[in-house]
Order: structure tokens, then C-alpha cells, then sequence
């Protein structure tokens, strides 16, 4: 059996804890190791860690001396202690379905150039149980190319939901831990660099619970941050040396503009609720990211808002928005919402290039494999045409 130790960061979550480490320990057809890394937390995190680490020896635990954030607390687990051939990293209010880790280790042993693989997510919450999720023996994959999955995080954002990802443990010691100055971005730029060097494997089914609740980090999200910091790693990304740099600019040119729409959307809505800081805070960086905005139909939308004033701009902006749902068929569908999917199966519009491979693994870890003709370029990830800018979400 294949060998994977799984990273889980914990602050805070001890309710959480012992069913994220069940559903890694129940894990069919891998040899795992589980490593919980508590980040000076102020509940009883420590008590359920030490029955965990007595009731079963995969299970060990360290406690951070000082609170490093979850940056440096997976750094910790990841960069100090990982050792298996390959290695995942699990919130400790996430957890893995039945299967996953035996799905992504079929792949990546069928495919030793590719650097990880990852699935989807179906998103749980605290009160709701989750929707019962089948363990197919068999994955059903695409490897992608460097470029295409570089090129779906400019149009698109982060494709994997973190706790459905499987890395090699190698390769990971090469390129280095998380980049301490991405908070919001951290996930993001770890997987591009990554895919600087390989190739990216996909699978279709579901390989981890994400959880959605009060206290998770991405409540308080920060549109604006968040921008910024994607904007810094694909900065990183260029200094590379490894990309395309006329192609990938291009894509950022475009990035800059979209961040620079929502921007004005993200001003209008700060408008409305009265908060005038990130109004200016929104306005200021979409005309840094696209100073042609300030000529467009949104910015002289905006001003009308701004000058008919914050309630009855709401009230319109609301009335319209639910008119051209009707109109259009669409339901009043929330981002996050319990028993919804998410992540990225690539449909073929969405490629820079065709798939390297795709296919569906048989039970027995065989690959049932389609590979285009080899193509020398495809393992460099440079940029050579532009891919389409869809939503990160599966229907």
C-alpha cells in the first residue's frame, strides 16, 4: 500500500477534531500517518489530542510554543515532519470522504510526472449532516498541463478545495512551504508553483468535506484583499523565469480588468451599507488595476448611485438584480450553501490545450488511459492562448 501522512492544522477546533481524524484513520488501501499540529489553542484541543494519539499510534501531536497562524503551523507539519511518499493538509473542521486518499494515490501512481492531484468538495455545516457520498473504486481523472491550470487560476481563481488535494511529499521539500506573506492567497500560490514544474491531475468525484461556518477564516472575507494578494502571486509566478512572460501578462492585463468590474461592485455594495473607507478603499484599486474603468458604463452607474445616495440606490439595485434573475431563469442560489459541490472538472471550452491524459482508473489501479500525442511544450506552462473566464463552481 501506498504511504501518505496527512498535516492537520488546529486551532480552536476541538470539537471538530475527532472526525476529521476518523474519516483520514478509516481510509481504505493506503498506509496513513496523521500528524495533528496545534496551534496554541485556548479549548481542549490538547485533551482530545492525547486520547486520539492513545487510542491509535498513526495518530501523533505537537503543540506550537506561540500562535504562528495557519501558515506557519502547516509549514510546520509539512516542511518538519511529512516524510510519506505523498502528503495532504486537512483543516481540522474538514474532513475526507470514503475513498479519497486511495482514488489520489491511484492517479498519481499511474502518472509519476504529475506534481498533485485534486477533487472536489461537498460543503457541510454544523448542524446539517452531510448528504451520504459514494466511494467509486475507480477514479475518473484528466492530467492537465502547467498552463492550463495556471490559466484557469487567472480567469477563475484557486480551482481545488484545499482539504481534496494529495501532493508529493518530495516535491513539495523542493519548492518550499506556504509563502508567508499570502494569508488569502496561500493555497493559490503553493499550487502554481507547483504547476511551474508539473503537470496537474483532476479527478471528478467528490474527495473531502469542506466545512462552512461562523468561525472559519474565509468569514470576514476581504474582496479587496484578496485581489491584491492574487495579484502578488501571480507576480511571484512571473518572476519565475519559467512562464511565458508576453502570454501570462496578457492574462494578468485581462485579471486586472475583471478585478477592476468587481471592484466597482464591491464599492457600490460598501455604499450602500455606509462603509465609506472600503468604498474608497474599492474605487482607489480599480483604477489601479484597469485606470480605463473610470470611463466605463459601471463607473458612470456608480456615480448616479453615489449621487441618488446609499438607500435609494440599494433599493434599486436590489429590485433589478431580482428582476433579471427572474428573467433569466436563474434561482437565488448562495455561494457555500450545505450539500452544494464545488471545485473544478475541466470541460473541454475551458482548456488552453487538450488534457495530457483522461480516462477512469480500474479497481485495481490500472489505468483505463486516453494520452493525446506527446507534445514537449506542454510540460512548460507559458501561456499561448487565452482561456475563458467561468465561474470556479460545478453546476
Amino acid at each position: 500500500m501506498r504511504s501518505v501522512d496527512v498535516v492537520i492544522p488546529c486551532y480552536n477546533y476541538a470539537r471538530y477534531l475527532e472526525g476529521c481524524v476518523k474519516s483520514i484513520l478509516s481510509q481504505r488501501n493506503v498506509d496513513v500517518r496523521v500528524l495533528i499540529v496545534d496551534d496554541k489553542s485556548t479549548d481542549d484541543t490538547p485533551a482530545v489530542c492525547a486520547r486520539l494519539t492513545a487510542a491509535d499510534p498513526r495518530v501523533s501531536f505537537v503543540r506550537n510554543e506561540a500562535n504562528l497562524g495557519l501558515i506557519g503551523t502547516a509549514n510546520r507539519g509539512i516542511m518538519e515532519w511529512a516524510s510519506a511518499e505523498y502528503y495532504s493538509l486537512v483543516s481540522a473542521d474538514d474532513a475526507l470522504v470514503p475513498g479519497s486518499l486511495a482514488r489520489a494515490t491511484q492517479v498519481l501512481d499511474a502518472f509519476p510526472e504529475i506534481g498533485f492531484v485534486f477533487g472536489r468538495a461537498l460543503v457541510i455545516g454544523d448542524d446539517e449532516p452531510p448528504r451520504e457520498v459514494p466511494d467509486p473504486q475507480g477514479a475518473r481523472y484528466q492530467i492537465l498541463s502547467g498552463r492550463n491550470f495556471i490559466g484557469r487560476c487567472l480567469n477563475a481563481g484557486n480551482p481545488p478545495p484545499s482539504p481534496a488535494v494529495v501532493l508529493r511529499t518530495a516535491l513539495q521539500h523542493e519548492l518550499g512551504g506556504y509563502h508567508p506573506d499570502m494569508r488569502h492567497t496561500c493555497d493559490m500560490e503553493m499550487w502554481m508553483r507547483f504547476a511551474l514544474h508539473r503537470p496537474v491531475g483532476v479527478i471528478r468525484d467528490i474527495q473531502a468535506h469542506y466545512r462552512v461556518h461562523r468561525s472559519n477564516m474565509s468569514h470576514g472575507f476581504n474582496v479587496i484583499g484578496d485581489r491584491e494578494e492574487r495579484i502578488a502571486t501571480c507576480e511571484v509566478v512571473r518572476q519565475s523565469g519559467r512562464i511565458d512572460v508576453s502570454q501570462f501578462d496578457e492574462s494578468v492585463r485581462l485579471m486586472k480588468r475583471r478585478f477592476a468590474h468587481e471592484a466597482y461592485w464591491e464599492a457600490a455594495r460598501a455604499m450602500t451599507v455606509g462603509d465609506k473607507a472600503l468604498c474608497e478603499r474599492s474605487l482607489a484599486f480599480a483604477k489601479e488595476c484597469y485606470p480605463a474603468i473610470e470611463r466605463s458604463p459601471i463607473a458612470w452607474r456608480f456615480r448616479i448611485k453615489r449621487l441618488l445616495g446609499a438607500r435609494l440606490a440599494g433599493t434599486l439595485s436590489g429590485a433589478i438584480g431580482n428582476l433579471k434573475r427572474v428573467a433569466s431563469g436563474q434561482p437565488n442560489w448562495r455561494w457555500m450553501e450545505v450539500n452544494s459541490e464545488f471545485g473544478w472538472w475541466p470541460s473541454p471550452s475551458e482548456l488552453i490545450e487538450p488534457p495530457l491524459a483522461q480516462g477512469v482508473m480500474a479497481a485495481s489501479s490500472e489505468a483505463n488511459v486516453e494520452k493525446p500525442a506527446a507534445n514537449p511544450e506542454s510540460e512548460l506552462p507559458g501561456l499561448h492562448a487565452q482561456p475563458r473566464a467561468d465561474d470556479a463552481r460545478l453546476p
